[in-house]
Order: structure tokens, then C-alpha cells, then sequence
């Protein structure tokens, strides 16, 4: 990577993916206390102490022990000389050893929420190959192909390959895929759902009424 394109891909990534990451805060954080684990990533610009509410919430509808992780955002692990794909496998290795650490039953689920969407089905495809069972993957508002998002040809440019869709293929089958839209989310718009609908044919997929800070 030249001079120019590590600077152009700092500006870019401090401008669209700067993340109030609190290094000081619990790694770990625990929600509820159900029948079924569920391991939550938040989405970027954001905290896990930011997603208790919210959390709460789904821990009792969903009658579950909630495991929120917390981690840096748009994978800032390391120097920003390399690029965004090879930051994001960065933040996925870090993330599933926190997840490993952690007392989890069988039942356990991995439910990531906007840019958490993506870290959601990668440690979930690196649980299952490593022989565990995973119940279900929740993508809720989260993009299919980073590609698609607005700025997709600088992002290609930037070195960014990141495919949720091809994750969530590689596991169909192994464990069920739910992914969940809100009708008014602007950031990932409908195109994200269908390529879903015709890659991954097994997903349940639904519409919620919200834009894309709605959980």
C-alpha cells in the first residue's frame, strides 16, 4: 500500500468509522438471566454500556442470558497500514477468543446489530468449524455486501472485502440465519435484504417499522 493510500484510507476510516471505543470498560457485559445464551455485537459508533437498555429488554422477551463484547469498532486493532479487510480479521480473531472465554451452553447464539452484523457471522462461522453448535445467527440491520453501501467504488479502491452474505453461505445449514431490516433504514437499504432472499434461501427474513438505529 503506497504513502497516499494508507493517508487517503486514515482520513476515510476516521471520518466514516470512528468509533467512542472505551478501552477502560468492561470487556465482557451480562444481561439477563434465561434459558438460552445470546452473544451481541454492537455496531460501530457505539459501546456496549450503550446497548444495556436495549438489551435488557431483549433478554426478557427473548427469555435469554445476553453476553454483550465489547470491541473497538471498525476494526481498529492495530496501525492503520493495512487494509480494511485485514483490520476487520484482526477484530474477529480478538473477538472470538473474548466469546471462547466466556461459559456458554450449547444453545448459544450470536446476534450482531449494524456493523455487529458482520462480526456476528464471521465468529459464528469460526465457532462452528471449530466443532461447537450454534443455535441461530441474528443479523439486524447490517449490510449483505460492503460494496453496496454509498461510497462501495472508493471502499473497493480502499482494499475493503467484507461479505456477509459469503459468510452466512458458507454456514447455511449448520445453524439457522435470521436477518432483520427496519422498512425506514436509510444506511442499508433494501437491496442489502434481497441479495439475502437470493443467496441465502433458508434465512428468515423480517421487515420491522424503524430506521436504522431501531432495534
Amino acid at each position: 500500500m503506497s504513502y497516499a493510500h494508507k493517508k487517503l484510507w486514515g482520513y476515510v476510516n476516521e471520518l466514516m468509522y470512528h468509533n467512542v471505543y472505551d478501552p477502560d470498560s468492561d470487556a465482557v457485559m451480562k444481561c439477563g438471566r434465561g434459558d438460552r445464551d445470546i452473544v451481541f455485537f454492537h455496531g460501530n459508533n457505539c459501546t456496549s454500556a450503550q446497548c444495556i437498555p436495549a438489551c435488557e429488554d431483549l433478554a426478557d422477551r427473548l427469555n435469554a442470558t445476553i453476553y454483550l463484547i465489547e470491541y473497538p469498532g471498525y476494526g481498529r486493532l492495530g496501525a492503520l497500514d493495512c487494509q480494511a479487510h485485514e483490520r476487520f480479521d484482526r477484530t474477529v480473531e480478538y473477538l472470538i477468543k473474548m466469546v471462547q472465554n466466556i461459559s456458554l451452553d450449547e444453545n448459544v447464539s450470536f446476534y450482531g446489530f449494524s456493523l455487529g452484523g458482520a462480526y456476528a457471522a464471521a465468529v459464528a462461522k469460526k465457532w462452528i468449524d471449530s466443532g461447537r453448535h450454534c443455535n441461530e445467527v441474528i443479523i439486524h440491520n447490517s449490510f449483505a455486501e460492503f460494496s453496496l453501501l454509498s461510497g462501495g467504488y472508493l471502499m473497493s479502491f480502499l482494499g475493503v472485502n467484507i461479505s456477509t452474505v459469503d459468510t452466512l453461505e458458507s454456514i447455511e445449514g449448520l445453524t439457522k440465519i435470521r436477518w432483520i431490516h427496519s422498512d425506514n433504514d436509510t444506511l442499508f437499504p433494501p437491496t442489502h435484504t434481497d441479495l439475502i432472499r437470493q443467496r441465502i434461501k433458508s434465512a428468515v427474513i423480517e421487515t420491522r417499522h424503524g430506521d436504522h438505529n431501531t432495534m
